[in-house]
């Protein structure tokens, strides 16, 4: 059964043609590794016009139901950091993307499992399918390792 995979990130405005293939490049490397995308912001637009009391649930809702939370940081990024800290307290591993441009705050990183930091979004696309892919390899057996009764 495919990881259901969180993606927080801005909501990519009118002319914000390079959040938008961000978002393209996000949802295509989940779903080329086998695994289901949910891009908060597009979930909560396709709900319609709800207010913050209705959509919160509903996304702790979604983050709990998933195995992986992405947090693509962008400074204006504010509900996302609740997110993550919502992922943090369900144990729900975190990985951060960033641009390397970007300072992004210590306490986020601290949570963060991965860290993938990007210059292009082609870099940002190789990274995050080579690691997509470490997901679905079966862990190997550790050298000597004694058998437990």
């Amino acid at each position: 059964m495919p990881d259901k995979i969180f993606v927080a990130m801005k909501v990519p405005q009118e002319a914000d043609n390079g959040q938008r293939q961000l978002a393209t490049i996000i949802t295509q490397s989940i779903l080329g590794a086998g695994h289901e995308p949910f891009i908060a912001y597009q979930e909560i637009q396709r709900l319609g016009d709800l207010s913050p009391q209705e959509f919160m649930p509903f996304v702790r809702q979604a983050i709990h139901a998933c195995q992986l939370a992405l947090i693509l940081y962008n400074p204006s990024l504010r509900g996302g950091l609740i997110e993550a800290g919502l992922a943090y307290a369900d144990r729900i591993p975190i990985w951060v993307i960033h641009s390397a441009s970007e300072k992004v705050s210590s306490s986020l990183l601290g949570c963060a499992e991965r860290v993938l930091v990007y210059r292009r979004p082609a870099d940002l696309q190789e990274q995050l399918t080579c690691a997509l892919e470490s997901l679905s390899q079966p862990e190997k057996p550790l050298l000597n390792q004694k058998d437990q009764p």
